[in-house]
Formats: C-alpha cells, structure tokens, sequence
C-alpha cells in the first residue's frame, strides 16, 4: 500500500507557526537565567498579585463599613502567605499593609470586634512582629481589659520607644480607672528610649527610628559632604550640648540637623558653636533660623516632630555666614509630648525631667 503523500507546504507552514509559538518561551526563558534584574522584578511582581486582589476587595468592604467580610478576606491572605512558606517571606509585607489599611479605618468598637479573628490568627503565626501585635491589642480593647494589657506588654517589649502602646494603654486604664496600671504605663513612657520601628521599603539615613539618633550635615563651599552621628540624645526639656567633631577644618556652606526619632518630640535649637583646633571662632544663638522637612514650628522656636520616619531640619545663621570649623556643638533640647488633655502623667514628667 502506498505511503500518502505528505504536503511539504502545510508542513513547513505547521513548523513555522511552532517555531513562533516556541520562540517567545526561549527567549524568556534566556532573559530570565541572564538577566537577575528582569527575574527578580518579574517574581516580585508575582508575589503582589494576592495582595493587589484582597486590597481591591477590603477597600470596597471597608468603603461599606463590612469589616466581618475584611476579616474574612484577610484571613484568606493570611492562607496564602503562610502556605507560601514558613515563618516572614516575601508576601507578608503585602498582608501588613492590608491589615494596616484596615485597622486605619475602624471608627466603632463593633468594627474592632469584627476583625479580632483575624488579628489573634495573624498574632500568633507571627508572634515576633509589632504591629500584629498591636492591633490585636486593640481590638480586645472592646471586651477583654485584662488581654488587652498582656499584648501592650509584648508590644511595648518589642519596640518600646514607640508611643502607639501607650496609646491604648491610656486609654484604657483612664476608661477602667485603673490607677495602677495607669502610673505603670506612664513611667514606661517616660523612660523608654530604644526600640523603634524599622524601615521597610527603603534605605534610609537611620536604619531605624527610636528616641535616641541624630546627626549633624555639613556642607562644605566645596560640595563635599559631612555626617557626624550621635546616639545620645536625651529627654526631658532641659537644653545639652551636643559635640560633632569633624575630620577636617571645613569652610561650611550649610547644615543640617536630622533626627531618627519618632513623633511627638518638640526639639528646640538653643546655640550653634563652631570652633576650630580648640578655639571657639562664632557662636549663633537667637538669630536662627529653622525650617523643617516634616515639623511644625511653635512661636518659641520649638519644633514638632510628626513623621514615623526621620525629621530634617535646616539650621540658617545671619548672612549664611558659618566660617570655617573642625568642630561643631549644638545646644539642643528634647521633650516627649503627652498623649492627653491633661496629660495623666504631667507631675510625673516633671520629676522625670529634673532626676534625669
């Protein structure tokens, strides 16, 4: 029996459209084992799919005031970031961000109530992260006092100098009346200074915020720029002096002041002194001139930190005259603002102040 003919143009025809269809994949597939950048942003891009999808859905629900449905969503995310891997990976940024957006628009205790399921789950499958820990704080703060307290604890522990704790504790120690609790949590926040949140998405000039980080900028008439760092900042309202040694005697064209703290801090500029091999050459002190990146200023010159990330401010003397300097010190001074009217702990803050 004869073999059927085989129709050489269909053929070529088939392997041609085979070959476009193979091509593409090849050539992918060459991209993404040459090229680390296209793969790393190609899987970054994958893992904000889940992420993209629940946000879109809980800001329709939160738009509507739906928070059981939230709730439902998130813990839907939170299956699919635990079953990505154990323990932090690359998809639960997404989740905090979500649950962070939730969190920000709960108004009522029942909308508190509502997404508590989700915030103890989130808790406890990661136990070591602050604001997990936090917002479940929170939402027991509706019902169970007592709970409340034991995760303001943990979360005070895990990033201390943050006032976010102190926050809810306040308020319900001054909504229960409970006094000891109350002087508890105030000599807490009073005192505490390290422990701070850190930076998640980009690297910044601190690596992280707390109540303890500033450093001086120097600009020279050259363009070369100084940092000068300084890890001891210390509250309680009266002015100190702070020392910035620089490696060279520089003809400085500006300055700049920029403080890894966390909101609520008013920061006073008193005195600039510049010396030079020992001598001191020109001090400024009421002619100056501040404008910050993310403050606000009051008529006595102090300066009101508002940003969970650093604050800059820029320092100005008379004419834009500093001189030339190998050293710099700066009279500054720190107070932690109250989070009440009147603040629970005012009497205390005094005495802290003057014994510190």
């Amino acid at each position: 029996m004869p073999l059927p003919e085989i129709d050489q143009k269909k053929t070529i025809k088939a392997l041609r459209f085979l070959f476009i269809l193979i091509l593409p994949v090849f050539f992918l597939v060459f991209v993404l084992l040459t090229q680390g950048d296209v793969r790393t942003f190609l899987f970054r891009g994958l893992t904000k799919i889940p992420s993209t999808i629940t946000y879109q859905i809980i800001r329709f629900k939160t738009r509507t005031r739906e928070f059981s449905s939230a709730n439902i969503w998130l813990n839907r995310q939170l299956n699919i970031v635990e079953d990505f891997s154990d323990g932090p990976n690359s998809l639960l940024q997404g989740l905090i961000d979500n649950a962070e957006f939730v969190m920000a628009r709960t108004r009522f205790p029942e909308d508190l109530e509502s997404i508590e399921p989700f915030m103890r789950r989130f808790t406890e499958a990661y136990p070591k992260l602050f604001l997990p820990r936090l917002w479940y704080a929170k939402s027991l703060s509706v019902r169970n006092y007592e709970e409340a307290f034991h995760q303001l604890e943990i979360a005070s522990k895990l990033s201390s100098a943050d006032e976010r704790p102190y926050r809810i504790a306040f308020e319900l120690a001054l909504a229960g009346e409970l006094t000891d609790k109350l002087d508890q949590w105030c000599d807490r926040y009073l005192e505490s200074q390290f422990g701070g949140p850190e930076f998640h998405y980009t690297s910044k000039l601190f690596y992280a915020t707390g109540l303890r980080k500033l450093s001086l900028e120097v600009t020279g008439d050259s363009g070369k720029r100084y940092l000068v760092a300084n890890m001891g900042l210390h509250l309680g309202g009266e002015a100190r002096s702070y020392d910035f040694p620089l490696k060279e005697t520089i003809s400085i064209n500006k300055i700049r002041l920029h403080f890894g703290i966390l909101p609520g801090v008013a920061i006073r500029v008193d005195r600039l002194k510049f010396y030079n091999q020992g001598r001191l050459l020109s001090e400024f002190g009421q002619n100056l001139k501040l404008i910050s990146w993310n403050g606000f200023h009051l008529n006595d010159g102090r300066v009101i930190t508002v940003s969970r990330d650093f604050e800059t401010v820029n320092v100005y003397v008379p004419g834009n005259k500093y001189g030339k300097a190998d050293r710099v010190e700066v009279d500054l001074s720190f107070e932690r603002l109250g989070l009440a009217s009147p603040f629970p702990c005012g009497s205390k803050s005094n005495s802290h102040a003057k014994t510190n």
